[in-house]
């Protein structure tokens, strides 16, 4: 069994962790014996650690279900709100031995479980405390960091080292245990088939903002037949946040034009799983979520990061960058055009600069309507319904200095919001940051348009 100290030692180097995860588990540690708390408090509180939009007790019940150091994370304590005792390792079969196991651990910690029933008592639930959720904030934030920029390749070598028992010493030195590896992924990520060959390695865990400079990346939404002409339709009505590259046939996931024969569900660092609009994973490989939807589409939407390697040979600022983040990304007040299920808020990326830098900025991105285009808004924050820079609702935030204003594009992760309100049974899109890289150069997705004003 891993130590109490170890599993946190050696979470700080899994790249297959995420940021969601990380906190839902630091949060979990926190229960103390002899109580219990439910998936929605855990959900809740992860969202505050997080800036999550919205609490998801189902995703917070995909990362107990794939808690990798039980029992010394107590995931057994994590239970229904109506305080039945949920699931455990995989299991909800009332009459399973998972769950007489998981009543056996509580009642060996002194938590009165009903015999009929299987309730917990009401006395025994434990809320988690402010300080509980700025610890959890402060462990979320140095992995987000870690997978941002400190560490964006990560090996097979580098996962297996999961902390088992006498086993987190070996994850804290995988990296260098495994440089020669890390060398080797080093150098395919000099070139968009090598950054997605890495991703179906499970080698790339990271953001891919300013990876193989000169290739266009592209943000994914997979949904099922019956609703894809609807998507298709959103897209063309909301070209700013949505500028559509390219469709897939039904079925069929690898793409034709964009970056020929790459499988759009291995291919990118990190996914969303979508049920019923609440996030319910987010997964290194979405094959099992394609298989279990009827006749997938899969779409390619153009991305900011695309018009980013213009803005910088301009000598324009991109501050996420510089400081190895991945890009603020904001909800705002602004509502696109409905098509059949899919409407919403428009989500917006943001680049701080000076005024006279931003109006280069906007003669720079106009070329680029295939990638988002020229700003949606310059200046204040609150004229597009966002409250503060400091706490995106995706993204990191980044810094912004003496003189600078906020520069806003519109984003290919407002389709995210779309299918939340959509709550179509089951969608797959990319994790905000983590993006397909296309053979397709960003030149050629450049235009001759004529520069106006934000739009």
């Amino acid at each position: 069994m891993t130590a109490p100290g170890d599993w946190a030692d050696a979470i700080r180097t899994r790249g297959d962790i995420t940021v969601f995860r990380r906190a839902a588990l630091e949060l979990c540690a926190r229960v103390p014996r002899g109580r219990v708390t439910t998936y929605q408090r855990l959900a809740v509180a992860v969202a505050a650690a997080t800036g999550a939009p919205k609490p998801s007790a189902r995703a917070a019940g995909s990362a107990m279900k794939h808690n990798p150091y039980a029992p010394v994370v107590p995931c057994h304590r994590i239970v229904a709100s109506d305080l039945k005792l949920g699931g455990f390792s995989g299991s909800t079969d009332p009459d399973g031995p998972n769950l007489h196991r998981k009543a056996d651990l509580l009642r060996s910690e002194g938590v009165a479980v009903e015999s009929t029933g299987s309730k917990v008592a009401h006395e025994a639930v434990y809320d988690f405390s402010d300080k509980d959720i700025r610890e959890a904030r402060s462990a979320a934030d140095a992995h987000r960091a870690f997978l941002g920029s400190a560490a964006p390749v990560r090996t097979k070598r580098d996962r297996s080292a999961a902390p088992s028992s006498g086993r987190a010493v070996r994850a804290r030195g995988a990296a260098s245990a495994s440089s020669s590896s890390s060398r080797r992924a080093a150098k395919d990520l000099s070139t968009p088939a090598g950054v997605r060959a890495a991703c179906a390695r499970g080698e790339l865990a990271g953001p891919t903002a300013g990876m193989c400079p000169g290739a266009a990346q592209a943000n994914l939404v997979i949904v099922p037949e019956a609703h894809a002409d609807d998507f298709e339709r959103f897209c063309a009505l909301n070209p700013k946040p949505c500028p559509l590259l390219e469709r897939l046939p039904a079925g069929d996931p690898r793409s034709r034009t964009m970056a020929p024969g790459s499988d759009v569900t291995k291919d990118l660092p990190r996914y969303r799983v979508w049920r019923s609009g609440e996030l319910a994973e987010e997964p290194a490989d979405a094959g099992a979520a394609w298989a279990e939807m009827t006749a997938p589409v899969a779409f390619l939407l153009g991305c900011s990061f695309s018009f980013e390697e213009a803005m910088l040979a301009a000598g324009l600022p991109v501050r996420h960058i510089e400081e190895g983040r991945n890009v603020p990304m904001f909800a705002t007040s602004v509502q696109t055009k409905r098509a059949g299920p899919f409407s919403g808020p428009m989500v917006v990326s943001m680049r701080p600069m000076t005024r006279d830098q931003a109006e280069r900025a906007r003669e720079v991105t106009s070329r680029f309507s295939r990638v988002h285009g020229s700003p949606v808004h310059v200046g204040s924050p609150a004229d597009i319904g966002v409250t503060d820079l400091r706490k995106p609702d995706f993204g990191d935030a980044v810094s912004v200095r003496g003189g600078e204003v906020p520069v806003f594009w519109a984003c290919g992760v407002t389709p995210q919001l779309a299918l939340q309100r959509a709550k179509l049974p089951l969608a797959i899109t990319h994790s905000p940051g983590h993006m397909l890289v296309l053979d397709a150069r960003n030149e050629a997705l450049a235009d001759e348009a004529a520069a106006g004003g934000p739009e």
